[in-house]
């Protein structure tokens, strides 16, 4: 989900419940690959009434969601680029209030090396230490 809907879960949870949010990354620079895989990775849910349901109530529209997902919608549910700008995306979740932020590789069907690239190179990254991804 986006931050504003961490933003909206911590405002409904309050202050002193813990908030976990959940973000898919996808470690490429290239719009057109890395949005690729992020449909491929959307599309099991872009069938499921529940996700589209929460997806159009936090401001998308049926547009956003028609053929496997506007730009702007794919951008919004997957963080992607290099490693720095994937880590701005995670502490903008913290900023808005999550306690913790779990993430979700999305790369290309079995490939490992990749999954296991992304979570090294988040890993290496400052401003993913423990400050910055939970309160």
């Amino acid at each position: 989900m986006t931050p504003e809907h961490t933003r909206e879960a911590r405002a409904a949870l309050g202050p002193d419940k813990l908030l976990v949010v959940e973000q898919k990354v996808c470690l490429e620079t290239d719009s057109g690959t890395a949005r690729g895989l992020a449909r491929h990775e959307l599309h099991r849910y872009m069938a499921m009434t529940n996700y589209r349901n929460n997806w159009l109530r936090i401001g998308f529209t049926e547009a956003d969601l028609a053929d496997g997902g506007s730009d702007k919608f794919i951008d919004a549910m997957v963080l992607w680029g290099d490693a720095a700008t994937i880590a701005r995306g995670l502490a903008a979740h913290v900023q808005a209030g999550a306690d913790q932020v779990c993430i979700q590789p999305v790369h290309a069907e079995g490939d490992m090396e990749a999954r296991d690239r992304t979570l090294s190179a988040l890993a290496g990254v400052e401003a993913l230490d423990t400050t910055a991804l939970s309160r």
